[in-house]
């Protein structure tokens, strides 16, 4: 579910993430950062790569869509950026729009990303997002990177879901927790997109995944919509910091929160495997649902506006929280 706004405004906010978990998210050797998300998560993991290009070295998104899409509205949102109405995406506002607020500084100069990567996926069955809004962030990025650091999978039959191998729904089914067994590895797809050959899979250590305090990384819970409680996985080799690590944030979809799904997407959507095969730190940060301000029913992250006019800037509160995640893991360095 990635709906900005719908009579779900009236459904009851019950946060089990309320109270929060008091660990403390560590410091690391970090080299570098990438981005992934499913759904609002795809959009979020684009904004945090297009804005903070400077630190971000490579993302992927599922069934997400262009830069600045929804033009801080949320019936361009909902029409033209799922549904596909309205003449779909606007891509040349996206790419005007990203250029101008490069040269104002209020993102990262996006001549950052003519040396990343991109790993793409829509489901050719994907009722929520139109497929065609994915071919447009494709269109989008090529603006900025060279085609052949973008790989796409516009091809397999599923739903609005994120893919794996063999954990959730059938992938024609859209449906909580919204990870489907697809025969598609969608993290070890986007990991060996960004690492290359660095990325090997491995198996995951339970013990290796805990939770963090998420509230020194917030300003404002109630006009943000983040809950107290994130996930880490930190490999064994990356703990004690002699090893530099690469680090990962891999954000949630909407209906996807602690709250709707419990651990299913921090557990088993395939990022830990793959983190401890090859030394990848990952941060599942999580969002909350709320009805009252800000109207974000289903636990999004924000792509709309729901929290400021800047969500999609360095400065949007959002972006914001991620970057001082990225800021206390990697000790300061990035």
């Amino acid at each position: 579910m990635i709906a900005p706004l719908s009579a779900a405004l009236f459904y009851t906010y019950i946060s089990a993430s309320s109270a929060s978990s008091g660990n403390p998210i560590g410091q690391y050797n970090v080299s570098d950062i990438t981005v992934s998300g499913i759904s609002s998560g795809g959009y979020m993991a684009q904004q945090v790569h297009i804005s903070l290009s400077d630190v971000v070295v490579g993302a992927g998104v599922f069934a997400g869509g262009p830069y600045f899409c929804a033009e801080a509205n949320a019936v361009t949102a909902t029409k033209s950026c799922m549904e596909y109405n309205l003449g779909g995406p606007n891509v040349e506002n996206s790419i005007v729009y990203t250029n101008l607020q490069s040269t104002y500084k209020t993102i990262a100069d996006i001549k950052n990303l003519e040396n990343d990567k991109v790993y793409l996926y829509s489901g050719t069955e994907d009722t929520e997002v139109d497929p065609r809004v994915m071919k447009d962030l494709q269109t989008y990025y090529e603006e900025f990177m060279p085609k052949d650091s973008i790989v796409t999978n516009f091809d397999t039959l599923s739903e609005h879901t994120y893919p794996t191998l063999d954990f959730g729904n059938e992938c024609t089914v859209a449906k909580q927790p919204y990870i489907s067994k697809c025969g598609v590895d969608g993290a070890g797809e986007t990991f060996k997109t960004v690492y290359g050959d660095e990325a090997k899979r491995g198996t995951a250590i339970a013990d290796n995944l805990v939770t963090f305090d998420q509230t020194p990384f917030t300003r404002s819970l109630s006009q943000i919509s983040l809950g107290d409680t994130g996930y880490i996985y930190v490999p064994t080799a990356c703990k004690d910091g002699s090893l530099e690590c690469h680090a990962h944030i891999a954000f949630h979809g909407c209906s996807m929160t602690l709250d709707d799904i419990g651990t299913d997407f921090v557990e088993h959507a395939g990022y830990n495997e793959w983190a401890e095969g090859s030394n990848i730190i990952v941060v599942y940060p999580s969002t909350v649902k709320s009805v009252s301000l800000p109207a974000n029913p289903y636990g999004c992250w924000d792509w709309w506006a729901y929290s400021g006019l800047n969500y999609a800037l360095k400065t949007g509160p959002q972006i914001e929280f991620v970057k001082s995640i990225i800021t206390e893991i990697s000790s300061g360095v990035l």
